[in-house]
């Protein structure tokens, strides 16, 4: 058994106070992201985030949404280049 003491802050940050149902787990693991590249974020921040809890409670709504367009566009410009080069006959290996 851990001893309260043994126990980092950031495990006591994201410790679950009960275990979560089973659809919400499914939720979790399921989500594209985490079906892609497998979770990298940790199930309580997840939780948060869609019940907007914690600090994300206070986060001003579609205050991410420039961001996430910014890094599409850059994502789909590196596609284009990279598509571009390729037809070019430009070989990276």
């Amino acid at each position: 058994m851990v001893e309260k003491e043994d126990i980092t802050p950031r495990e006591k940050k994201y410790a679950l106070k009960k275990t979560p149902s089973l659809l919400n787990y499914c939720a979790y693991m399921f989500n594209l992201q985490s079906s892609v590249i497998g979770p990298s974020f940790e199930y309580k921040d997840w939780d948060d985030f869609i019940n907007l809890r914690e600090h994300y409670a206070t986060m001003p709504l579609f205050s991410n949404y420039p961001k996430a367009f910014e890094r599409f566009g850059s994502a789909l410009c590196a596609t284009a280049l990279g598509l571009v080069l390729s037809m070019c006959g430009f070989d990276a290996w």
